[in-house]
């Protein structure tokens, strides 16, 4: 337990859990206030900068279709003499079931529903421009768009560990290039992580939340 316990970054590990328990436990104390909070928050990312999100993932998008055409696409994730593990349709299966597989089963049937009857922008439900957006906003969430800005963090961790043999799997470590080695080691990489990771918690959790009534109706 001791040698395992010494190879946790410790900054990051509990530097993620303060910052996840600092939410948390404030939710859990005062439930309805936070469900307030929570919901005012959404409705200004939501309405106020809904567009911000649409550029960045078309931006992400064509970013990706040229890193595919240009000469970083030819780059092999791994040593030049090593054969895949994986087939390639294991491959993406995987990186199916692992990245969208619980979500999409629950609102690959239900959302375009759900945009109907309450659409983004302040729309009229069951109009005309509500069946538009009903139709269209599932493959921004599910389609090519989706996989590009989940891309956006993965390929250059991929390649600063698969490639440049980093030790672990960090953001901070694929930020070399950008804020240099010394602050990716310092406190402004361990920030990184924690903010990081924090995000991962809260996907992972609306996945699990998403999932286990799926799983109680079976």
């Amino acid at each position: 337990m001791n040698r395992h316990f010494k190879l946790i970054d410790k900054p990051t590990f509990f530097g993620a859990i303060t910052l996840l328990l600092s939410v948390i436990i404030p939710l859990i104390m005062f439930p309805e206030q936070g469900a307030k909070i929570i919901g005012q928050a959404k409705l200004i990312m939501t309405d106020k900068f809904g567009f911000l999100y649409l550029a960045l993932g078309l931006a992400a998008l064509f970013f990706m279709i040229f890193i595919i055409f240009s000469d970083i696409g030819q780059i092999k994730l791994g040593d030049p003499d090593e054969a895949p593990e994986f087939a390639t349709s294991s491959w993406a299966a995987m990186l199916f079931c692992g990245g969208i597989g619980a979500s999409i089963l629950y609102w690959g049937c239900i959302e375009w529903a759900y945009y109907y009857q309450a659409p983004p922008f302040q729309l009229e439900p069951g109009s005309e421009e509500a069946v538009r957006w009903a139709a269209t906003y599932g493959i921004f969430h599910w389609g090519p768009i989706a996989w590009s800005i989940y891309l956006i963090p993965a390929l250059p961790i991929a390649y600063f560990f698969y490639v440049r043999k980093q030790p672990a799997l960090k953001v901070s470590s694929a930020l070399i290039p950008v804020i240099g080695e010394k602050h990716t080691n310092g406190g402004l990489g361990k920030l990184i992580d924690v903010l990081f990771i924090f995000g991962l918690l809260g996907g992972a959790a609306t996945t699990l939340g998403l999932a286990a009534p799926l799983i109680s109706e079976v």
